[in-house]
């Protein structure tokens, strides 16, 4: 496993083809990363323009939500590689649809806002990716039931919301799940190198765990930079 010390060179410069080549893994795992990388961009990148779909074309959120229903069941029927791709690029294609109201209203605050949060998930999705490729192989599959109990508790909490309308309830429900997320892209990662490891390159599966991670992450870190932008003009 590369170490720090190999990611730079002398001259104190980034060494990026040795922070970006995972000797510890096979190349056919180590092609199989890139691939869902590259198709997780793909799948952001749809959901970009579902976003702004939603503003041009104005068509409702009900639409998003149907769709999300309806793709996720023709990816998880669908057999072969190609449909599998389809169904998850419709899907976030709606996931964009769900959460365009959120963008338009930070755009109505702060446009700067929009590009703050996603260069902030970004980075935030791209350090905990990174640092569960060069971890020890399962070392974060500990996390599995932790996960699995916060996200039970997100769930309750959410289902309290209906009831209780308190701002700290709120609050805990969005830094809460933005921890919550980030521990699941340690997880997914790692679940995603042993699955290929076994023989397992279901690039479009493993994109939209990581795609659900990512957007969950986005929406969290906007909503953060929208109640401090509102706070600060009062």
């Amino acid at each position: 496993m590369p170490t720090v010390d190999s990611f730079f060179s002398s001259r104190g410069q980034v060494n990026w083809k040795a922070a970006l080549s995972f000797s510890d893994l096979s190349p056919a795992v180590s092609a199989h990363i890139v691939r869902v990388f590259t198709f997780l961009a793909a799948m952001i990148g749809v959901a970009a323009a579902g976003v702004v779909a939603h503003s041009v074309l104005a068509i409702p959120s009900l639409f998003g939500t149907i769709g999300l229903f309806v793709s996720l069941m023709f990816f998880m029927t669908s057999q072969n590689e190609s449909s599998r791709k389809m169904g998850a690029l419709a899907l976030a294609f709606s996931k964009g649809l769900v959460i365009a109201p959120l963008c338009e209203h930070a755009l109505l605050v702060d446009p700067a806002l929009i590009t703050t949060a996603f260069l902030s998930c970004t980075v935030l999705f791209l350090s905990f990716a990174l640092s569960a490729m060069y971890a020890q192989r399962r070392s974060y599959f500990f996390l599995s039931s932790l996960l699995a109990s916060g996200l039970n508790m997100l769930l309750f909490m959410s289902l309290l919301s209906f009831f209780f309308h308190f701002e700290a309830l709120f609050m805990l429900r969005i830094y809460g799940g933005l921890l919550l997320f980030a521990g699941y892209v340690l997880f997914d990662t790692q679940m995603m190198i042993e699955k290929a490891c076994g023989g397992d390159y279901d690039v479009a599966g493993h994109a939209v765990d990581l795609f659900i991670d990512f957007v969950a992450i986005f929406v969290r870190i906007l909503i953060i930079l929208l109640k401090k932008e509102k706070k600060e003009r009062r």
